[in-house]
């Protein structure tokens, strides 16, 4: 919705008052702030895994990121390899007990993803063009490490991933595009 001055994105209430549209001015159109490096973002409040997968994404699912892979159930895609645009769901585990969400950016290799994520510090700082490198022994994205923006190297974690979220017609469309061999 715009305003008066039909340029500013508002969001209408029930009341009188009209509330800015969420937006995160801090990527860039084309999603990438920061060209190929791995950078952090300081935010102004604690941003959570969730919101911002949500905003990021366009994927409309609320509660704990541990429960995103169910909630999509019959409403999302969901795959077993990622595209760009798709959210990969991180399971439950010892000391990430409400699981974990990120956007996946860019495609490197079979092996090989970058995302955006929030709040993976634990710290509600956004982090952008994250590498991500699947180390399952069959190559099925069941288990990544992510990497450590703020050690400048891969960390040492080994995480389990659901899946990847994403809007039907975006993952149909990355098939169909897809070269045919």
């Amino acid at each position: 919705m715009l305003d008066s001055d039909g340029d500013t994105a508002v969001i209408a209430s029930s009341g009188p008052v009209a509330m800015p549209a969420p937006s995160l001015s801090v990527i860039s159109a084309d999603g990438d702030a920061s060209g190929d490096a791995p950078t952090i973002i300081k935010t102004a409040r604690h941003i959570f895994c969730v919101e911002f997968a949500r905003l990021r994404s366009g994927i409309a699912i609320f509660g704990n990121a541990k429960t995103w892979w169910r909630k999509a159930k019959g409403l999302y895609a969901e795959e077993t390899t990622p595209h760009k645009g798709a959210v990969m769901v991180f399971a439950a585990k010892k000391g990430m007990k409400d699981g974990h969400l990120a956007v996946v950016t860019k495609i490197l290799s079979s092996r090989e993803i970058r995302v955006d994520h929030a709040n993976w510090g634990r710290d509600g700082d956004i982090y952008l063009n994250a590498p991500v490198i699947d180390v399952s022994a069959n190559n099925d994205w069941s288990k990544v490490r992510v990497w450590n923006t703020r050690l400048g190297q891969m960390g040492s974690g080994v995480f389990p991933i659901k899946g990847f979220v994403s809007l039907r017609s975006t993952a149909m469309n990355e098939r169909s595009s897809a070269p045919i061999d």
